[in-house]
């Protein structure tokens, strides 16, 4: 792949991420997390299964994020040409 290339891709994929930011509409007041606990915890018991979110077909990926879930944002981060556009893409 070419610099301008991936350059280009790698835009498209900012903008993906800014219109999500933007479209969620999420507030940006200070919440309190402990209040959220017992409900999770009642949700992953009443629904046991091995990702809460949406799966993104990489095992090991699910495994350490929990699959992707409404309302949040992912961040894949790594060292320059680890694969992070070509995981973004599958």
């Amino acid at each position: 792949m070419t610099q301008h290339l991936k350059y280009i891709i790698d835009g498209i994929i900012d903008h993906q991420f800014l219109q999500i930011s933007l479209e969620a509409g999420k507030s940006t007041e200070a919440v309190n997390i402990a209040e959220g606990i017992p409900e999770l915890l009642e949700e992953a018991t009443a629904n046991p299964t091995d990702v809460r979110g949406l799966s993104t077909g990489f095992s090991r990926l699910d495994e350490a994020i929990n699959g992707l879930e409404p309302g949040t944002l992912t961040v894949l981060g790594a060292r320059p040409k680890a694969g992070k556009s070509a995981i973004l893409m599958n």
